[in-house]
């Protein structure tokens, strides 16, 4: 995929069109939606070298690609070149809402780096720029795109322990989620979603930083199930912050239990997580006692014990 990023690719075939790389950013979606990474690992550097040789709609095309990629280095942990390529994908865009669409997935960047300042500034300069003009009048795409960045700004604040403003982020986010009064894509190059129960998640995920996890399993209680993407990465996160919130209130069962229903949906994804290795090692800390499904599940998600 790097080698594809900057040129060295093999030649793409003449033949192909705007039409087929749409395609294949389809077939790349459906992958991420339900963790095939081997299959995008295969598809992507083909992709990419295609995007950037299409002239038909080239410049939405390779934003979205670049999006995409940008959205998978990520997970990858491999920031600095996830930062290069959204900040490519933000100047290929030929209209606010892809370029926004970029400038989401490098919000998270700078979060998952632990840039609490830089994500809070450049999260809400974004939020600013696309807010909608008028607000009855917008499009869903302007209020997805505008209320998922709020999502962000609402936690980065959680995490840098201002509680006002991460409420305030939270309002204007649930008004375009009620507005919008479903849960919808936010971008033609990604999973994300957004709507009410994108919003609910956030929430609970915001009450399990703050230490708050009985109010973060209410809203896990009360939030229905989501029918869109129901097993992509975002709604796996939600999963995580559940198991969180089971450990800090002692209810171990209940923790690994949540753990092991996202390692049998998603196991490369959780192998990638972070938050996971943390969220174990609380529980083992805490109970002393390693039972047989959780020494098996340390060791499938790489946890050193």
């Amino acid at each position: 995929m790097r080698r594809a990023l900057v040129g060295h690719a093999d030649a793409a075939d003449s033949t192909v069109s705007g039409a087929d790389v749409r395609t294949d950013l389809e077939n790349l979606r459906g992958m991420l939606g339900t963790h095939r990474y081997g299959e995008v690992a295969a598809l992507l550097p083909m992709v990419l070298r295609d995007a950037e040789d299409v002239e038909e709609q080239g410049r939405t095309i390779r934003s979205r690609v670049l999006n995409l990629t940008g959205w998978m280095l990520t997970q990858c942990r491999q920031f600095d070149t996830a930062e290069a390529t959204l900040n490519r994908a933000i100047d290929a865009a030929e209209d606010r809402i892809d370029a926004a669409a970029a400038a989401n997935t490098l919000a998270w960047v700078m979060l998952r780096q632990g840039r609490i300042a830089d994500a809070r500034e450049f999260a809400i300069r974004w939020a600013d720029e696309i807010e909608p003009p008028r607000f009855s009048r917008a499009t869903t795409a302007e209020l997805s795109t505008w209320g998922r960045m709020w999502l962000y700004v609402a936690n980065i604040s959680v995490r840098n322990n201002e509680e006002g403003e991460a409420e305030d982020a939270m309002n204007l986010a649930r008004a375009a989620a009620a507005r919008i009064g479903r849960e919808v894509y936010t971008d033609a190059s990604t999973v994300r979603t957004f709507g009410p129960i994108t919003v609910a998640h956030i929430a609970a995920e915001g009450h399990a930083i703050a230490g708050r996890p009985e109010m973060a399993l209410s809203i896990a209680e009360r939030t229905p199930p989501a029918t869109l993407q129901p097993v992509a990465s975002s709604r796996l996160r939600h999963r995580l912050d559940v198991a969180h919130a089971h450990a800090q209130l002692g209810q171990f069962p209940e923790a690994i239990a949540e753990m092991q229903t996202v390692r049998n949906v998603a196991p490369e994804w959780l192998v990638q997580q972070q938050y996971g290795r943390d969220i174990l090692t609380k529980v083992i800390i805490k109970r002393r006692t390693l039972t047989p499904e959780t020494r098996e599940l340390a060791n499938q998600i790489r946890l050193e014990l």
